[in-house]
């Protein structure tokens, strides 16, 4: 038996927000999932020289990340994959952003038509 699962990506621009955090030497992250649904979870965060797994970030929950070690590379254009949950089916994406010492970059997950994004969320 055999499974076939087909993720697509979507092809609206995702951003990002950047707020102060003015003790930090390094750049910090906060993934939010602001879905309003209860089987959806985040399980899983990456950038490079990080892998936040397993967690679980279920609907209208945060977690923050220290990212004491720096980024590898710089802080710019770091490409961020957060893989969930959707009931069993696994699903990822991923958003390039731009880190700043002293900063957390925040990453929301979230549904627009039944779509699911990363991005900017106010």
């Amino acid at each position: 038996m055999s499974m076939l699962f087909t993720i697509t990506s979507c092809q609206k621009e995702d951003s990002v927000e950047i707020v102060e955090t003015p003790s930090a030497k390094y750049p910090n992250l906060l993934i939010s999932n602001k879905t309003n649904e209860d089987n959806i979870y985040i399980t899983s965060v990456q950038l490079v020289g990080y892998t936040f797994e397993p967690i679980s970030i279920g609907k209208q929950e945060s977690k923050s990340f220290q990212l004491n070690d720096g980024i590898n590379g710089g802080n710019e254009n770091v490409r961020v994959v957060v893989r969930y949950n959707q009931g069993s089916i696994i699903i990822w994406r991923d958003v390039k952003v731009n880190f700043e010492d002293g900063k957390t970059t925040r990453i929301f997950l979230y549904t627009i038509d039944g779509e699911y994004l990363l991005g900017e969320f106010n």
